[in-house]
Parts: structure tokens; sequence; C-alpha cells
């Protein structure tokens, strides 16, 4: 996190992605909607980078309906920002607290290109996959998994076949289908 190698993003849970592969992901589990304005005051305030503390500090004087302190209030939209893949934990202080930061527009990659990315890291370690089970374990809906498989289908960068005996069509890297057929 002190270097920027690494930052967080919420896929059911915070994880730790390297920084390289934000864009990519990012822009696949970026949860829709409209934002409240306590939100959008704070992803404001996140464009420069604070600690919770901070945070709490600069949204001194406003309240909630459920008139509730600064403090659980800054907690509260933090979580929410970060689930929807808008905040992130950029950084860490000496003493270890956490430093958020808005993510920006520019910081988001094209939609399908991104789902084409996924699929093909996750072939490249847990080939042979099903759709169903791309689909589970990605978190992609059915129709945006299969739009990109028939995207990298055409363009050869992904084979579909039955690969292990009694499963359903299932896909690979091609590369990988010419190393085992002794093609490369």
């Amino acid at each position: 996190l002190r270097e920027g190698k690494i930052e967080s993003l919420w896929v059911q849970d915070r994880m730790w992605i390297p920084s390289s592969l934000a864009k990519r992901y990012t822009t696949v589990y970026r949860a829709p909607g409209k934002l409240t304005e306590g939100e959008k005051r704070t992803l404001e305030l996140l464009s420069q980078g604070r600690t919770a503390e901070q945070l709490k500090d600069a949204l001194a004087g406003i309240e909630d309906e459920f008139d509730e302190d600064e403090e659980v209030i800054a907690a509260d939209v933090i979580r929410s920002l970060e689930t929807k893949n808008l905040a992130r934990v950029a950084g860490i202080t000496e003493d270890g607290t956490h430093i958020y930061r808005a993510r920006a527009a520019h910081e988001r990659a094209d939609f399908d290109h991104a789902v084409e990315g996924l699929i093909v890291s996750y072939l490249d370690y847990f080939a042979p996959g099903t759709r169903g089970r791309m689909a589970y374990d990605l978190g992609l809906d059915e129709e945006v998994l299969e739009a990109a498989l028939t995207s990298l289908l055409k363009r050869q960068v992904v084979t579909q076949g039955y690969f292990v005996v009694g499963e359903r069509p299932q896909y690979m890297l091609e590369t990988d289908r010419k190393g085992i057929e002794g093609q490369v």
C-alpha cells in the first residue's frame, strides 16, 4: 500500500489487487445506482485522499436521517462508496491507518474489454471451465459472460470443447489447448 502497488477492490468483500489491474476490475464490479448528497460530497473530499478521521472532521456539522454523529456517518459513507467501487484504500499512514481515495472516471476501462480480460485471467489459472462455473466464480451474469466468450472464441483467444469427460462444454485458452496437443 505504501508503495502504491496494491489497492482495495470490493467484490462481495474487500479484496486486494495490483493497482495495474484496478481499471479492469472496477469497471466490471462497479455497482450502479444514484449517489446520495453525502456520497457526492464525500467523493469530492476523497479526491485528495483522506483517512477516516480526516473525513470525519471534514463532515463536521452534517446530519443524517438517523441523527448519527460524524464518525458513524463517515464510516457508513466510506463503506457505501467502497462497496460501489467508487472509493478505495489507496495508501496507509505510518501508524497503519488506511487512506481512502475516490476513483476518478478515467480510472475505468471499456466494459467488454474488461470482462474479456477477467475471463482470460481466470482461464489462465482455472481451465478448463464451464460457462456456469465461470459465471459463478467471477460473479458475472450469464449474458455478459456469453457475449465475452463469443468475442474471445471469434478471435481464437479461447477454445470450446469437452476437455474433461462427463462435463458440459468447457473453455480454455487456445494456447493451452495447443500446448496439450503438442502444437506449440
